[in-house]
């Protein structure tokens, strides 16, 4: 009988977080690009988490930043990136912008983007 509690209750759960979770693969880094990865929660967001991974060959520049889209925080990109960030966050919306050193610029990136 507990299984039939615990069935359900798992699949519901794994539903409720893979909402919350949007990732993306970028593979033309010569270019620049402008996305905004959106989450659907349910709830109220209070925090989100950027994971950005992947290998560049050349430099890049990525921006994020929630509505109004005006303050933006940047990251570097250059080799091999494994990088979290943390932080505070009121949105379902996260604004990515990308620009390459150069159009030389070659590799992939994936952009993970979970808000709770």
């Amino acid at each position: 009988m507990k299984y039939l509690i615990y069935i359900p209750l798992i699949i519901l759960c794994s539903c409720n977080m893979s909402d919350s979770k949007k990732g993306k693969v970028y593979s033309e880094l010569n270019k620049p690009f402008v996305d905004t990865l959106k989450v659907e929660t349910g709830s109220t967001i209070t925090q989100m988490e950027l994971e950005i991974t992947g290998n560049i060959s050349g430099k890049g520049r990525l921006s994020y930043s929630h509505v109004p889209f005006v303050r933006k925080q940047f990251i570097e990109i250059v080799g091999s990136i494994n990088r979290k960030v943390k932080t505070d966050w009121y949105d379902e919306r996260c604004l990515i912008e990308y620009e390459p050193e150069n159009s030389d610029v070659k590799g992939e990136i994936t952009i993970n983007f979970k808000a709770y």
